[in-house]
């Protein structure tokens, strides 16, 4: 499944519904902490998770440092409208990190990539 953390409430519920209507199942959090709790309390780990950096409570770069200890082997896609913010990430050893896209996230560039991603 596709978890989605974006703390912009219409954007998370948006690529949320464009999953579903694609036949992915997804789950969502609005901030890193939130997220977290989730994935501590789910059963299965996320095939993937689309990530924010710029969120509230807990940001992006945090959450990814705490994911790493949970060891879950999820794949993680940055969504991020600063992209150069993506060197903190790779410089701490974050390899869970395979990809970054630019907001505002073309569609058929998110799906394409979620394609890619779920195959390897």
């Amino acid at each position: 499944f596709i978890f989605v953390i974006e703390d912009e409430q219409k954007e998370c519920q948006a690529i949320t519904d464009i999953l579903h209507s694609r036949g992915f199942k997804c789950d969502y959090a609005y901030d890193g902490r939130e997220a977290l709790k989730r994935l501590v309390h789910h059963r299965e780990a996320p095939d993937l998770i689309l990530l924010d950096l710029h969120m509230p409570k807990m940001d992006g770069i945090q959450f990814v440092k705490r994911l790493n200890k949970l060891h879950l082997r999820s794949k993680v896609l940055v969504l991020t409208a600063f992209p150069g913010d993506l060197g903190e990430l790779h410089a701490n050893g974050n390899g869970v990190i395979e990809g970054c896209l630019e907001k505002p996230v073309k569609v058929d560039d998110l799906l394409e990539k979620i394609e890619t991603l779920l195959v390897k």
